[in-house]
């Protein structure tokens, strides 16, 4: 058996400086809206009533109410927008067109309620953030309006949504 002391030094001095750490956190964003994962949500509505019958709730492929989920960490103080862009109609593939703006939604926690416009920049949300870190929770149950006759047929758009923050 082999038994090793580390050697004794002489007593010395021990000089002690403070020192500054710095983390730099990158400012970043994060938006999920529908279930986690990679799969896209589709919300199907069946309009069994004539037009002006009231509202039709949609159904989806996903979790519903659809959640909307931000994070984020920011650089600044300011304004924080999510923005939708459902300038494009609903199309069947046979010509006929429905626009975004037959589509609303109720909103809950972070995400209030509204109805589309049609517009690409339209705001959906808007609140003033500090600088460092911003979350965002919420949902959207939609809604199609059923106010105009549109031809029978099965119709699929795209609303494409934007967080932006300073």
């Amino acid at each position: 058996m082999l038994i090793v002391w580390p050697a004794l030094a002489p007593a010395q001095d021990v000089a002690i400086r403070p020192f500054n750490v710095v983390v730099k956190v990158h400012p970043y964003l994060y938006l999920e809206i529908g279930t986690p994962g990679a799969i896209v949500d589709q919300i199907s509505f069946r309009v069994a009533g004539l037009p002006g019958t009231g509202p039709v709730r949609g159904e989806s492929t996903g979790k519903y109410p659809v959640p909307v989920v931000g994070d984020g960490m920011l650089a600044a103080a300011g304004t924080v927008n999510l923005i939708a862009d459902g300038s494009q109609p609903l199309t069947d593939g046979m010509g006929h067109q429905i626009p975004f703006s037959q589509i609303s939604w109720q909103g809950s926690g972070d995400v209030p309620s509204g109805q589309y416009s049609g517009s690409p920049q339209q705001i959906i949300l808007q609140r003033s953030a500090h600088k460092g870190r911003m979350k965002l929770n919420g949902a959207m149950a939609f809604f199609y309006n059923n106010t105009q006759f549109f031809p029978a047929g099965i119709y699929s758009g795209r609303v494409i949504y934007t967080l932006s923050a300073p």
